[in-house]
């Protein structure tokens, strides 16, 4: 426990292993108010962190400290391990009940506790439907609902927009932004997602994870700032220059790259969250 204010939770050299193999090492960040982006590649030890974060494993080594009262190791987040679409069969009462016993609370809480959520998120006349017919709308509003229930500073959503289409993304980031407000909740959300314009558009911070450890950790802009020496604008790159293509579409300005050796017809320009990622995940420039 630690009495800064300044973060909910700071991992210290975190490190998970499982049959000998070390699925996670050197994990170190600070988790702030607002909505931090946790990605990486796939096998990069993400579901695994989330895990650690929610109590459900104790770190091998290093050590959580949590700036906020908890009553348990397995109350450190509200953890919603899937979207509520995985579960077509399940009413959002039953899924909420269920979530809400995951994270601690007793069957009588987890009840009264969905019966609330319900009524105050526009959701009880769909509360005993399937999910499999509930529309996209109401399918998101669950899976925050999910979130929200067990009451917890801290909110772990893995992949909470996956399958959505881009109108379904868009109202997702909408409904959080609206019932968070709506529901006072003044905490910290860490999000995996693998569509790095959502990062760029509602993330203030970003966790960059990597074979299982730490490769960045800070605001969303410090990461945008680290690409800003080796982001270039290229007429015609030469596959034998050291570089990174970021995207192959040729604009007005050329196409962008990364490079640590820029050539002298370049144009500087501004860096984005995939050249950060990029920079970060191929190690341009220098070593993080």
């Amino acid at each position: 426990m630690t009495a800064s204010s300044s973060y909910l939770l700071a991992a210290d050299q975190i490190g998970l292993s499982i049959r000998n193999e070390w699925l996670l090492k050197n994990v170190s960040f600070r988790l702030h108010r607002g909505i931090t982006a946790l990605i990486g590649p796939n096998g990069a030890g993400k579901t695994t962190l989330f895990r650690i974060l929610a109590g459900i494993y104790e770190p091998s080594e290093g050590r959580l400290m949590v700036n906020l009262p908890v009553v348990s190791s397995r109350s450190r987040a509200a953890y919603v391990p899937q979207f509520p679409g995985a579960y077509p069969h399940l009413t959002p009462f039953d899924y909420l009940v269920w979530i809400g016993g995951f994270s601690g609370l007793t069957y009588d809480e987890a009840r009264d506790h969905a019966r609330e959520i319900l009524l105050r998120m526009d959701l009880s006349a769909v509360a005993f439907r399937p999910s499999n017919q509930l529309d996209g709308g109401q399918k998101r509003r669950v899976a925050l609902a999910a979130a929200w229930i067990q009451r917890q500073p801290i909110v772990l959503l893995d992949e909470p927009t996956a399958g959505l289409d881009p109108a379904g993304r868009l109202a997702f980031w909408r409904d959080l932004t609206l019932w968070n407000r709506e529901l006072q909740i003044d905490g910290s959300y860490l999000i995996t997602t693998h569509l790095l314009t959502e990062v760029e558009q509602y993330c203030q911070h970003v966790i960059i994870l990597d074979r299982g450890t730490t490769r960045f950790a800070g605001s969303t802009n410090d990461l945008r700032q680290r690409a800003k020496p080796y982001s270039f604008w290229a007429k015609d790159p030469v596959v034998s220059h050291d570089h990174t293509i970021v995207a192959g579409l040729r604009s007005p300005q050329g196409i962008p790259i990364l490079s640590a050796k820029p050539e002298k017809l370049w144009a500087e320009r501004e860096p984005t969250v995939l050249d950060g990622y990029l920079s970060v995940i191929q190690n341009i420039g220098k070593e993080v």
